[in-house]
């Protein structure tokens, strides 16, 4: 059986590569319920599976949808995503029924997301019949990730038919043709995730990013942890907290076991002096400058340094100071600029967003595979320091995603706990993918700009 599954996994490898699986429910303008199945691959390909029934018969619609594309109405900024034309075309007049009745003069809505929600307060997408004017936008009723218990269970058999690759192909990903192992029950106390996040929140420039990525890394943490069935322990300090003593006190909270994991992640403004022997920047831990621009003598050079090191922590520090704690997996993370003090981390105004970071924001969280991520963060030991930016580079981000680095990392770790990634990714691999990933996603925004990352791991299996 074994054998049997890794061939037909191959088989269908280009077929499908689904990760994610999304349910989706709308009501069309008639009255009409639609029951949707998305299905988006690791690269945020996706198509849609639409089941409804009109007059009596039930209908199958497969359909290819673009990547959301930014448009701005009205003063407004929102993604929307459409019927992927050249897939539209292949299947002529009956355009990609499935279901042996076709509607010739069937139109698949519009999917809308908003960037700043303002009267609409959900994180769910939206939907319009109109995706040329955009005008009786209405949302959907539901979006809820499915996971192995769902496919289990026949979650998904209506959005096929009989015997279809597909499905089968989905199944063999998520092993849900093959039984749970059974768990051995362990004397041994469970660790648990501590993860510190430093947010400057309230910063006027970035801070809509650094949400984000507090979000991001939030949502992440506790998947992990559910999957894992370990205790989570988060620290937060944002901006009504967001000074170093309160950050020290904080780090002395933290009082991890033996077999603990401890995360720190700081997103925000960073800086280095032109003649700091540390590769790794400090934390700019302030909202307000605390000094003045522009000193005219070296007097006023000294106040300023002063100050700044009254108000700031090297992130190699907080990685020194964590590791004192003697926890079994300590991993420091910083979204920060690592260029001379001044220089604030850009906010990158062209804003992106793929399918499936679109539809996760409806979806509290996300199947994977607790194999994989037992590997990473149960098995593993040791220390990473890894940063944005080397010396003299920025790290940039926008209101979409947040931190490029931090959304890079996020993918990378959701990639490795996947189903439907096999062997299981390491450290060395989530690394860099994150670098990698962050790179070309700064190139697409600005591609004189590079950030290539910084670390220092010793993390062995």
């Amino acid at each position: 059986m074994r054998v049997c599954i890794c061939f037909m996994l191959l088989l269908f490898f280009n077929t499908v590569k689904s990760q994610d699986l999304f349910n989706v429910k709308y009501t069309g303008r008639d009255g009409t319920k639609y029951d949707c199945l998305f299905v988006a691959d690791s690269s945020d390909e996706v198509y849609v599976r639409m089941k409804f029934n009109k007059n009596g018969v039930s209908y199958l619609a497969d359909i290819k949808y673009q990547q959301p594309v930014s448009i701005t109405l009205k003063g407004k900024e929102f993604f929307y995503s459409k019927v992927d034309s050249a897939f539209k075309n292949k299947y002529g007049k009956s355009n990609c029924f499935l279901s042996t009745k076709v509607l010739t003069n069937f139109k698949p809505p519009c999917f809308i997301y908003y960037l700043n929600s303002g009267t609409k307060n959900s994180n769910l997408p939206y939907v319009t019949d109109d995706a040329i004017n955009f005008t009786n936008i209405r949302e959907v009723t539901a979006c809820k990730q499915l996971n192995k218990k769902d496919i289990r269970e026949g979650g998904l058999n209506a959005f096929y038919t009989a015997g279809e690759e597909k499905l089968y192909a989905i199944k063999s990903i998520y092993r849900a043709n093959l039984p749970d192992p059974v768990e051995t029950p362990s004397t041994k106390i469970p660790p648990t995730l501590h993860f510190i996040m430093v947010t400057n929140s309230a910063d006027k420039k970035i801070g809509v990013s650094c949400i984000k990525d507090r979000e991001n890394l939030q949502r992440e943490m506790f998947a992990i942890t559910t999957t894992l069935r370990i205790d989570y322990k988060p620290y937060f300090i944002n901006a009504q907290d967001f000074s170093k003593p309160k950050l020290l006190s904080k780090l002395d909270l933290v009082k991890p076991a033996s077999d603990d994991i401890v995360i720190f992640s700081y997103s925000g403004h960073g800086a280095r002096w032109e003649d700091q022997k540390d590769e790794y920047p400090f934390m700019e831990l302030w909202v307000t400058q605390p000094f003045s621009d522009n000193p005219k003598t070296q007097a006023e050079l000294d106040t300023i340094r002063r100050i700044v090191m009254n108000n700031s922590l090297g992130l190699s520090e907080v990685f020194e100071i964590i590791k004192t704690k003697s926890a079994r997996l300590n991993i420091v993370l910083g979204d920060l600029c690592n260029t001379s003090i001044g220089v604030s981390r850009p906010l990158i105004t062209k804003n992106i967003l793929t399918f499936g970071n679109w539809l996760r924001n409806g979806s509290e969280f996300m199947s994977r595979d607790p194999e994989k991520l037992r590997k990473l963060f149960i098995t593993a030991r040791g220390n990473l320091i890894f940063t944005a930016a080397k010396p003299n580079e920025k790290a940039a981000g926008n209101q979409t995603v947040g931190g490029y680095f931090t959304h890079s990392f996020v993918n990378a770790i959701r990639s490795a706990g996947s189903y439907n990634n096999s062997p299981p990714f390491s450290w060395e691999k989530i690394i860099n993918q994150t670098i990698e990933g962050a790179l070309q996603t700064r190139k697409k925004a600005t591609p004189e700009e590079l950030q290539n990352g910084l670390r220092f791991m010793t993390i062995t299996d």
